[in-house]
């Protein structure tokens, strides 16, 4: 289980920076933290629960998090961005959760754009930012970045909506609670060494390389409409650069993305 001491032991630099809260269940950590953040609290706060309730990802779709098999956890960060430039922090947190499970477990992580962490061709992390304003500015107030990992398949498996995508980083004998307590510290160091250095975009390159998607053929889901492209590349502001089958190039700001699987 995730543990006060253990992880304040494996920070280093940012020691100082994060004041970390444990609980044994939450309906959800980004929920608890952004009430948090309302009141104005300083950033480098984190909330880690044992098992979330009502876990969320992407477009308010639930996040599985059964107890004791995966990290749960939010981090409050207060970056000077404009809106249209918050997903730098999705993007600077998935490139950390990849270089640490790596670390870890010594597993390739690779990232699926724009906020998913992929092990072995499985999916093994979501991340959900979520944001929000200061009055009398066009700066984010507040990003809460929250971050679920699965360490090891829970008692009973996946769920059957996501069996057939999910997995997890580690084996059942291979895992550990040190090894989850090291991740856990390893996450916040490499979020921190990246947050410093925001304005510089240092994570970009490496946000680049791990993709999983340049070069593939993919669906391009949004609101209203699919359409079949193939991913040219990751632009400078993070977007993912696509050319539609009807010739048409777009670098896309926000949608969901299929990697086409030819039997």
């Amino acid at each position: 289980m995730a543990n006060l001491n253990e992880i304040y032991k494996n920070l280093k630099i940012s020691k100082d920076f994060y004041d970390i809260e444990i609980f044994d269940s939450l309906e959800s950590t980004n929920t608890t933290l952004k009430n948090l953040a309302k009141t104005n609290i300083p950033e480098g706060k984190v909330i880690i629960a044992k098992e979330q309730t009502g876990g969320r990802g992407k477009m308010n779709r639930s996040f599985f998090s059964p107890k004791a098999s995966g990290i749960y956890m939010s981090i409050l960060l207060k970056p000077d961005l404009p809106p249209d430039k918050a997903m730098y922090m999705t993007a600077l947190s998935s490139v950390a959760v990849s270089e640490a499970i790596e670390a870890v477990s010594g597993n390739s992580a690779k990232i699926k754009w724009v906020n998913d962490i992929y092990c072995k061709g499985l999916k093994v992390c979501g991340i959900l930012t979520e944001s929000g304003f200061g009055l009398y500015s066009d700066k984010i107030g507040y990003a809460v970045v929250g971050i679920g990992i699965n360490l090891k398949e829970a008692e009973g498996g996946f769920p059957s909506d996501i069996s057939h995508i999910a997995g997890a980083v580690f084996k059942e004998n291979e895992y550990s609670d040190k090894k989850k307590n090291l991740i856990i510290a390893e996450v916040l160091e490499r979020v921190y060494s990246y947050y410093q250095e925001l304005e510089e975009k240092t994570f970009a390159g490496e946000y680049k390389s791990r993709s999983n998607l340049i070069g593939e053929e993919v669906d391009v889901v949004f609101l209203n409409e699919t359409k079949r492209a193939h991913v040219l590349d990751i632009d400078d502001d993070l977007r993912l650069v696509v050319e539609y089958n009807d010739g048409t190039k777009e670098a896309v700001i926000s949608a969901d993305v299929f990697k086409i699987i030819r039997a």
